[in-house]
Formats: C-alpha cells, sequence, structure tokens
C-alpha cells in the first residue's frame, strides 16, 4: 500500500520491537478515510497489536476523537453521525500471521 502518511505503532511488551512483534501472530488497525471513500492512497496503518483487544481499544479512540471534532460545532447528534460518515476516519482490523480473523 503506497502511504505518505506516517504511523505510529504500538507494542504490547516492552521486550518487543515492531520488527519482532511483525513476525508473530498480531493485528494491524488501518484507517480509511470516509471523505475519500475506497481511495487505498488514503488510508494508513495505526499501529501493530499482540491482542484483537488492544486493536479495538485503538479503534474506539480514533472514532471517537472523530465524533468528538464533529460535535465541537454544536451540531445535533444526527448531524454528528452525518459528519462522521462523510468525513469521519473508519478503522479497521486486519489479522496477520495466522492471528484469529474472528
Amino acid at each position: 500500500m503506497a502511504n505518505s502518511r506516517v504511523a505510529h505503532y504500538f507494542l504490547t511488551s516492552a521486550t518487543m520491537n515492531t520488527a519482532q512483534l511483525a513476525n508473530l501472530p498480531h493485528y494491524e488497525v488501518h484507517v480509511a478515510d470516509n471523505f475519500h471513500y475506497m481511495d487505498q492512497e488514503a488510508e494508513y496503518m495505526a499501529g501493530l497489536f499482540a491482542s484483537a483487544e488492544e486493536a479495538l481499544v485503538k479503534c474506539r479512540v480514533i472514532v471517537e476523537r472523530c465524533l468528538k471534532e464533529c460535535a465541537e460545532s454544536g451540531h445535533t447528534a444526527a448531524q454528528v453521525l452525518e459528519c462522521y460518515k462523510h468525513f469521519g476516519d473508519d478503522p479497521y482490523l486486519v489479522a496477520r500471521n495466522g492471528a484469529p480473523d474472528e
């Protein structure tokens, strides 16, 4: 995936580096941009995680940040949702190296 954005990688163990985790079963959090729907060039990886639970926490943080940004304008809940659908970041998990993809 061609990408000009810099990603921050999050590890669950202080003794593991990104290269070590990349060779083990892990989860990648990728982020799509709703404004650039289906444009893989607008996507980026937000981190590597040893468990799906940790990766889901990162996804929730990303979505909550986007919703908060939409809500800052004093919009109604329905307007915030529409703002997110059109302009928010849409994180998703990718299971790698045999990690369960349930």
